[in-house]
């Protein structure tokens, strides 16, 4: 699942990966390329970006189990 935080804007973002590491969020979708956050990428600062954050694990803290068949 992928969830839009910057919809075409500039700038470098370089603080923002930063932070979404330390959140816990291990990959995102810059500009249609998939990339972990841990890992500096250069973008140019005058052209427009789409970040997304890929979110493909989920934790619920009330878990039912499911009864047998």
């Amino acid at each position: 699942m992928l969830s839009p935080i910057v919809r075409q804007k500039t700038g470098t973002y370089q603080q923002l990966l930063k932070d979404l590491d330390k959140e816990g969020y291990v990959r995102v979708r810059v500009n249609g390329k998939i990339i972990r956050t841990d890992v500096e990428i250069a973008l140019d600062r005058y052209k427009k970006h789409v970040i997304e954050i890929m979110i493909d694990r989920l934790e619920s803290p009330d878990r039912v189990p499911i009864p047998p068949l």
